[in-house]
């Protein structure tokens, strides 16, 4: 079996922007303010998920906030010492920032992904757990 790597990790939000605008939108949500774009439960879990993937979507464009969370993952990489290695994100913005981090690493886009991935010849492979769900067999790409 492939090995997983589950860890609790603790984030230092010293960024206020990001905590304010939190803050807003639970507050707006709260009181039904009329300028709130997304007035649902379900648009504050989209809101909490970004916040959890180290992107918040606003307005005016996405605010970065945890490089703390790349850090981590790089650190989870070397110490991988580059054996394969699925890295699942949510976020455009998330794959966008892991893409420039890491050049070389992969998505279910590319070409023959899944059969150089089972060959053991992709170090990191992105993908959506949407993309990643039925039909795909990765279960060699570890060995």
């Amino acid at each position: 079996f492939p090995v997983t790597i589950l860890l609790e990790t603790w984030f230092d939000l010293s960024d206020r922007i990001v905590y304010d605008a939190h803050v807003n939108t639970m507050r707006k949500l709260k009181t039904g303010a009329p300028d709130l774009a997304q007035p649902s439960i379900a648009a504050a879990m989209l809101k909490l998920q970004q916040l959890s993937s180290g992107f918040l979507y606003t307005d005016s464009g996405t605010v970065t906030y945890a490089p703390d969370k790349m850090q981590r993952l790089h650190d989870i990489l070397t110490e991988n010492q580059r054996a394969p290695t699925i890295v699942f994100y949510k976020f455009k913005a998330e794959l966008d920032a892991l893409k420039t981090r890491y050049p070389h690493a992969q998505t279910l886009d590319d070409e023959n992904v899944v059969e150089r991935w089972n060959r053991g010849e992709v170090e990191i492979l992105l993908a959506h757990p949407e993309s990643a769900r039925f039909g795909l067999n990765l279960q060699h790409g570890g060995t």
